[in-house]
């Protein structure tokens, strides 16, 4: 009896299945592929014969039971085919169901799901009754899904003529990668009007691909695929209704600001993660004096904020009228969302900021950099501009970060938030050339979205070396210090970094570059025998006197060192309100 490898590859089940396709083989020769192996004696192409022999027409009622019976099939492989008869009599039962219900996004995928291996795109729809009952699936268009091919009458005609009251539309991408390309946002904004006009609404419009599926009811709700549920026989909201509903006129690129407005101008809306006490967001919002200056308001309003430190909270909140969320990004961001609606990450926004963590970046800290939890932190910052989609995004960060593993970590960095569809640009900047009292620099990290905005300019120094704001003007006698006296005082390091020695510093200088040890301290004091006062060391971050560190003093010092300069905050938030209102045109 020959065995299955004296057979040649051509006419082997597999072989011949690769080659051919499915129909190419006869009914035992894919149920030889399904049993995998044949038995002593028998191999497995006669044994599949000898099953679909025996059994005929009734093959696909045939049980666990009555398989075992052939000699040579065992519990296992009884299993195998059993299982898989079921299987293909489900679906084929519920593609044939004359009430078919598509009550889930999964139910509308289960329909569809072999586009994810279709080599070209195809747009198929289903359409529904108001009971959302599938009335018809219809490929609507094979190819490349373009505007000038893809017309609203092609979609609609078939659903007018069968009185459809829905439908859903589903595109797959070959690429694998599910998300939506500007070209499916045009098109599909361009379908939800028309079936608006024409009384045929549109619930959903899925993208299927290898790596996943995207649903764009699923991202206004911000859940996950298998949570997106559809109402029958009630009322359901429409991708235009809740398009409406949600004022989100920028809704596939067309960015706007929907909420407050300064000088009857509408804010851009803003979320802030790793705000510490605020100093970045500070500048942004502005409306603050610091040495006898008034920061004005800026056009931007923070809509969402987080930290995960307790006392960075509390300072934060006592200052600020918007509520910020304590926690940790990652476990908020792998919930997808929080219960509380209070604390739930917006879908969109126009400008997400992010001072992610810096300590392992830092020349004072252990330089761990992406070997720590912290070091990649900035990831989570990307995944909340994946979903928010904004138009601008702000990140910051230490000097060391561009000298970090020899500049690899900025350009990885740089290429992670690019892969986004952003343009990104940084430039490290010195805190004193903008009026901060302190020689701190910071690394600013700006994207703008490519189909709207082109690469951000960063603000030019506006004062020089020589009219640095130095710690006299900054501090004065706010610690009953001698006023003669200031100018022989100097600012020394209370301890030593390993291979650095004390740094001296004149009073009629700015600051040295504040850091924080890691038990959180400011490491300068006052002429090498005090620490500054906490506000003091806020006077040289440049907060303005009335904010307030909570809960304590060692707990201040810690978030006054790890703060943004709120001066500098406000340069670059004012040159990038401007670069907006340019670029974007809003009235």
């Amino acid at each position: 009896m020959a065995r299955m490898k004296d057979i040649p590859k051509f006419a082997r089940p597999r072989e011949k299945f690769l080659e051919k396709g499915p129909d190419a083989l006869s009914d035992s020769e894919l149920l030889a592929i399904l049993l995998g192996s044949g038995i002593k004696g028998t191999n497995v192409k006669l044994l599949s014969q000898k099953i679909i022999k025996k059994f005929g027409d009734n093959f696909l009622n045939v049980t666990v039971d009555d398989l075992t019976q052939i000699s040579g099939v065992g519990q296992t492989k009884a299993l195998q085919i059993s299982s898989a008869l079921a299987l293909t009599k489900r679906i084929y039962d519920k593609q044939n169901s004359l009430d078919n219900i598509i009550l889930s996004a999964r139910d509308a995928v289960a329909l569809v799901s072999d586009l994810k291996d279709k080599k070209q795109e195809n747009l198929v729809c289903l359409f529904l009754n108001a009971r959302n009952v599938l009335l018809k699936k219809e490929t609507i268009s094979i190819g490349t899904l373009d505007k000038s091919i893809i017309h609203p009458r092609d979609i609609f005609a078939p659903g007018l003529e069968m009185r459809a009251a829905g439908v859903i539309l589903v595109h797959n991408h070959p690429s694998g990668d599910p998300r939506p390309s500007e070209l499916d946002k045009q098109v599909a904004k361009r379908i939800i009007e028309a079936g608006q006009l024409i009384g045929i609404n549109v619930i959903d419009f899925l993208i299927i691909a290898q790596n996943g599926t995207h649903s764009i009811l699923g991202e206004f709700y911000n859940k996950n695929l298998t949570d997106i549920e559809y109402v029958a026989e009630g009322i359901q909201a429409t991708l235009f209704d809740l398009l409406v509903d949600a004022n989100q006129e920028y809704f596939y690129g067309e960015h706007g600001n929907k909420n407050n407005t300064t000088n009857g101008k509408e804010s851009y809306t803003v979320a802030s993660l790793f705000a510490g006490c605020g100093g970045l967001d500070l500048g942004f919002v502005g409306d603050f004096n610091f040495l006898g200056k008034k920061y004005a308001a800026n056009n931007f309003d923070i809509v969402w904020a987080n930290d995960i430190d307790e006392h960075s909270c509390a300072s934060y909140q006592k200052y600020f009228k918007h509520k910020i969320v304590c926690g940790d990004i990652t476990k908020i961001l792998e919930s997808r969302y929080v219960s509380s609606l209070d604390k739930a990450l917006p879908q969109k926004v126009d400008i997400v900021l992010g001072g992610f963590p810096c300590q392992d970046f830092s020349h004072a800290g252990k330089r761990r950099g992406f070997n720590s939890s912290r070091g990649v932190l900035y990831k989570s910052m990307a995944e909340v501009i994946r979903r928010t989609k904004p138009a601008l995004f702000v990140a910051e960060n230490v000097r060391g970060l561009l000298t970090m593993n020899g500049g690899a970590a900025i350009k990885t960095i740089i290429n992670d938030f690019a892969k986004l569809g952003y343009h990104v640009v940084f430039k490290l900047l010195t805190a004193a050339d903008y009026g901060v009292p302190q020689i701190r620099q910071r690394v600013i990290i700006v994207g703008t979205k490519k189909d709207i905005l082109p690469p951000f300019a960063h603000p030019e120094p506006i004062i020089n070396e020589k009219k640095w704001v130095n710690l006299k003007q900054a501090i004065g006698d706010l610690e009953k210090v001698d006023e003669g006296k200031i100018a022989n005082h100097y600012w020394s390091k209370a301890k030593k970094n390993k291979g650095q020695g004390n740094s001296v510093v004149s009073a009629d200088k700015p600051g040295p570059t504040m850091r924080t040890e890691h038990h959180g301290n400011i490491e300068y004091h006052w002429n090498g025998k005090r620490r500054l006062s906490a506000r003091e060391a806020a006077r040289i971050q440049s907060f303005p006197d009335d904010f307030i560190f909570y809960p304590s003093t060692s707990a201040a010092y810690k978030q006054i060192g790890n703060a943004v300069p709120p001066v500098l905050a406000w340069h670059v938030a004012t040159a990038i309100e401007k670069f907006l209102d340019k670029h974007l045109k809003i009235i």
